[in-house]
């Protein structure tokens, strides 16, 4: 394979490797080797970390899965497969725990209000990732639309793994001692159950109504359903699974519809679980395909769910995993839910009653946006709540995000960028803010607003964003997270009016020859090894290891003598040593031939301050002459003279 014919995967790989050839234009100059010295460009910032802002979220909130389902954060492993927020699907390469007690914030949407992380945590909107924490009312948030649609059929061995309670064919008698009984017919199961309409039905139906013990499977009816719901059900049994069900009006005005058998009864606990409160389709039906879950949804919604007045179909349940389940099929279907969670007030009859959760269809488009890949909705609301105790967090290859409760949460040439902004250089010191004016705002694509950033993460992310806009390849971030280029960042500082213009340098001789006047951004396809430096810092160049994707990093410093390069990352502290690698000279000028390049900003000098009004320099004597008039008279009246 060509080394240049891979996705890029990982969003700390947001460098588009395939560099723009009109930059040839702009090639720095080589030096003699004898004029190549030692230098290092000191930092006036910190390490940015462009992937994790630390432990965000209460250790139930759900998270999204690959194949469809959801799963609560404390239980997310390493590998494990999840939809991005981006609409991607990335295995997640680190889990992270710590203790919080500064509490969290609740963002409420127009149809969504149970999202709770903490300030700091970013949140994908229209304007970009923004810490939950400095949302804004009106805001758009985005929520994923996902359906997996690779399941097709589920092999009941799966659930059911006693070949006995499988197989079991014939009649039984039930019935307690002394009584009088009842003989029924014991059905095989089948091998698979297949995922299409009229068994997503059947299942939305069982979610709704359905109940296990340890003999028999059971749907259960109001008596007034016995024509409609109770005769559907077993025709539907009858029709997707070839056995007779068992029909039997109950003294309290009850039907149930009965499949008789331990098998029957593991395999629905087992695909639907068991107990109003435990409810929830399993992963591999959510794999499955728009019509089964389609189905799947309208049964659920037909047997526990009622028509408002206003024409919208509501569906009630005091189990999170299946509104969410519920919620994730509407939202990807177009159906533009809204989910509710409250409390339900406690009465004589119920002295402890769970919360509900409501998911309602409305009969319009609803209160959001709805594009291709996301449905948008406003924040109407930031609530700060107390809490205490432990906050989760993720580390996701891709684009380094994930969706919580079917929320995006939470990039590489933005922030190497910023880092050499913050860098010292013979021109000037390093930054720590900088000045966005008004024309520079206005030419930021509505990245940037006039006045002062700090050159933190948020000023890297919205500095990519401008990047995505104005570079050579087609999208642009949010919300396609395409990568971008250092002549797309250049072009970015430039727009801001940070630099006045910009070289390039493709060899290791022309990179020395700019980096003795100034530290400078490389561009280099990342391989599989050069993720984990070594306990010194030294980057490993394996070339068998196979490339991930290309990254983008500040080189701030040379030694000539051990032929060392510095590079400072992006991607927190715990990388390399406090953030920094090293790259040897000869993996590095291998690296810049594989289509690497390199970025020389120059610099808009800032004007200095005014030191005020000059003094005189030829005052002349009548100054003078004055002061000493003055001087006599004061000597006089103090009896001096």
């Amino acid at each position: 394979m060509d080394l240049y014919e891979y996705d890029r995967q990982d969003p700390r790989l947001g460098r588009n490797v395939e560099h723009d050839e009109r930059s040839l234009a702009f090639a720095v100059g080589v030096l003699p080797r004898s004029a190549i010295k030692t230098v290092h460009w000191d930092r006036r910032i910190g390490i940015l970390d462009q992937g994790n802002l630390g432990s965000c979220f209460p250790p139930e909130t759900r998270v999204r899965l690959a194949n469809g389902g959801e799963c609560a954060i404390k239980d997310i492993r390493l590998l494990d497969e999840v939809l991005t927020a981006e609409g991607n699907i990335g295995r997640v390469t680190r889990t992270m725990v710590r203790d919080e007690e500064g509490g969290l914030v609740r963002v409420l949407l127009r149809g969504h209000a149970h999202l709770r992380l903490t300030r700091e945590h970013p949140v994908l909107t229209a304007r970009g990732y923004v810490p939950a924490g400095e949302l804004c009312i009106g805001d758009e948030v985005a929520l994923p639309k996902y359906l997996n649609g690779a399941v097709l059929s589920v092999p009941v061995e799966q659930f059911v793994t006693k070949p006995s309670h499988r197989l079991t064919r014939g009649n039984r008698w039930s019935g307690l001692p002394g009584r009088k009984g009842l003989k029924l017919d014991a059905n095989a199961l089948p091998e698979k159950i297949t995922l299409d309409a009229p068994t997503g039905r059947l299942l939305g139906l069982f979610l709704a109504e359905g109940s296990c013990d340890a003999s028999k499977a059971r749907w259960t009816f109001a008596k007034h359903e016995a024509d409609t719901l109770v005769a559907e059900t077993a025709q539907l049994i009858k029709g997707v699974w070839g056995v007779e069900a068992h029909i039997a009006h109950r003294l309290n005005n009850s039907i149930n519809v009965t499949l008789h058998g331990t098998g029957w009864s593991l395999l629905l606990s087992g695909l639907c679980g068991n107990g109003s409160g435990l409810k929830r389709p399993h992963d591999a039906l959510m794999g499955g395909a728009k019509e089964f879950l389609t189905a799947m949804l309208d049964g659920w919604l037909d047997g526990d769910g009622h028509h408002r007045r206003d024409g919208s179909r509501e569906g009630v349940t005091i189990s999170r995993d299946l509104a969410l389940a519920m919620y994730d099929i509407a939202q990807a279907t177009g159906r533009h839910p809204v989910i509710d969670w409250r409390k339900s007030p406690q009465n004589s009859a119920a002295a402890v009653r769970q919360p509900r959760w409501t998911v309602t269809m409305p009969s319009g488009p609803g209160q959001c946006r709805e594009t291709e890949t996301h449905v948008w909705r406003k924040v109407r609301e930031l609530r700060v709540e107390d809490y205490v105790g432990p906050v989760y967090n993720l580390s996701v290859e891709g684009d380094e995000s994930y969706v919580a409760e079917g929320i995006g949460v939470h990039n590489c040439t933005g922030n190497a960028a910023t880092g050499l902004v913050g860098t010292d250089s013979t021109a000037r010191q390093g930054l720590v803010k900088v000045d966005i004016t008004a024309a520079a705002a206005a030419a930021s694509h509505g990245t940037f607003t006039a006045g002062s950033y700090p050159l933190d993460e948020d000023f890297a992310v919205r500095l990519y964003s401008l990047a995505t806009q104005l570079d050579e390849f087609p999208g642009s971030y949010p919300p396609d997270d395409t990568g971008s280029s250092g002549l797309g960042v250049a072009k970015a500082l430039k727009a801001l009016e940070l630099a006045t213009s910009y070289q390039h340098a493709f060899s290791l001789d022309a990179m020395n020859a700019a980096l003795q006047s100034a530290p400078v951004m490389i561009g280099i396809p990342w391989l599989n090894s050069m993720f984990e430096p070594d306990s010194e810092g030294l980057i490993p160049v394996d070339r068998s290891s196979g490339i991930a994707g290309g990254h983008e990093l500040v080189v701030n410093g040379l030694d000539v003598d051990t032929s060392t390069y510095t590079l400072t990352n992006s991607w927190g502290t715990s990388w390399g040593v406090d953030g920094i690698g090293y790259l040897k000279s000869a993996d590095l000028k291998w690296l810049l031939s594989q289509q690497g390049d390199v970025t020389v900003p120059t610099w808009a000098l800032v004007p200095p301050p005014d030191p005020g009004p000059k003094p005189d320099p030829n005052p002349g004597t009548a100054d003078d002459s004055h002061l000493w008039e003055v001087a006599k008279q004061w000597a006089a009246a103090k009896g001096l003279t």
